[in-house]
């Protein structure tokens, strides 16, 4: 005997990602670039849920942008990198330090 035509409703919960955020259909993570990388822009490789994803970077990207990747999010949504500063690791030497002071004073 077969049952009564009608709707079956599923309540789906998602547990909190520690780097991705869902936003409608679309997927948001963060990506550290340093302050070169910034200034020069490129391509780079995005370790993303398991999956290498390459993203370009324009030059002169400011931090908070966001890229787009078109379809690497949920249902044909897409994937929005946001771009953080990442400062670096190590500490200035001197002439690092001086290197980049000069840098700031040709380019201001």
């Amino acid at each position: 005997e077969s049952g009564r035509v009608g709707q079956l409703l599923v309540r789906v919960y998602l547990k909190p990602h520690p780097t991705v955020k869902i936003k409608g259909t679309n997927l948001l993570t963060e990506f550290p670039i340093s302050i070169f990388d910034a200034v020069l822009g490129g391509r780079f490789e995005l370790n993303f849920l398991g999956e290498r994803v390459t993203i370009e970077i324009p030059p002169g990207v400011n931090v908070g942008d966001i890229v787009r990747i078109r379809g690497k999010g949920i249902a044909r949504g897409d994937l929005l990198v946001q771009i953080i500063l990442q400062p670096p690791k190590k500490k200035l030497s001197p002439k690092a330090k001086k290197l980049l002071e000069e840098l700031r004073d040709e380019l201001s």
